[in-house]
């Protein structure tokens, strides 16, 4: 079993490697005109301000959750759930900020050279936040088997 957490561990990095790579693919691609530019940037600074209010809440609910698991549970559960938790809102964050910008490359994409550019954009923004829930999900899966030596834990 110990083999194989390399393996899990080398899908991990391979995952958030291509993420980095989509998203430098989409920040390079054209933003399109100035009013474009303007009206991605309010878009971007309302995503921001939603991640952030949900981040509020979802703080809450992460700590009354993560001592009700450790109570009830065990505290290594309640350990895993926050890993898990904070994981997940990296990759949420991450995944909403390659989408705001994915979506005005898009357009300009389109306009300026037609639908396969402009898909070519948004897939590769579309596949950064599925590879970060991916490699983040695998490696923390690896880091919990890893620091427990427990693979039942994971089921």
């Amino acid at each position: 079993m110990e083999n194989i957490i390399w393996v899990v561990l080398l899908c991990a990095v391979l995952a958030l490697l291509f993420a980095a790579w989509k998203t430098s693919v989409v920040s390079k691609a054209d933003a399109g005109t100035e009013r474009m530019k303007e009206i991605a940037g309010n878009i971007s600074d309302g995503a921001r301000a939603f991640l952030f209010a949900e981040y509020k809440i979802l703080v809450i609910f992460v700590a009354v959750l993560f001592v009700l698991i450790g109570l009830f549970i065990t505290w290594l559960t309640a350990v895993c759930f926050l890993i898990g938790a904070v994981f997940s809102v990296c990759a949420g964050y991450v995944g909403m900020n390659v989408a705001t910008k994915a979506n005005v490359r898009t357009a300009a994409a389109a306009k300026s050279s037609g639908m396969n550019k402009a898909l070519g954009v948004a897939f590769s923004g579309g596949s950064v936040m599925g590879m970060c829930v991916v490699g983040l999900g695998l490696l923390g899966c690896a880091a919990i088997y890893a620091f427990t030596g427990n693979v039942e834990i994971l089921t």
